[in-house]
């Protein structure tokens, strides 16, 4: 996956993994033909799906996790009542 093929709009969500993000959007590209819109409110409205997933490390594990199980969501990673991440939590 090459990370020259997206343009990445300079809107960072405060607390996300940049890398376990571009994984994240490019993973969704290439296998799931998705793209986020760049229109900034919805830019920042998909990155708080992962920093809902936790901490930096709690990201990466959750895309980790999404993209070895082939998902097309991101799910937090631990915990007997993992819960999906909903938009309409965001």
């Amino acid at each position: 996956m090459s990370k020259s093929s997206i343009e990445f709009p300079d809107i960072w969500e405060p607390g996300i993994n940049r890398e376990a993000w571009v994984e994240w959007v490019e993973y969704k590209r290439d296998v799931h033909k998705f793209r986020y819109s760049t229109i900034e409110k919805y830019w920042r409205k998909a990155q708080r799906m992962l920093t809902a997933c936790g901490n930096a490390d709690e990201q990466q594990a959750a895309v980790d996790r999404s993209i070895g199980n082939n998902w097309q969501g991101l799910f937090p990673v631990g915990g007997l009542q993992q819960e999906r991440i909903s938009w309409r939590d965001l």
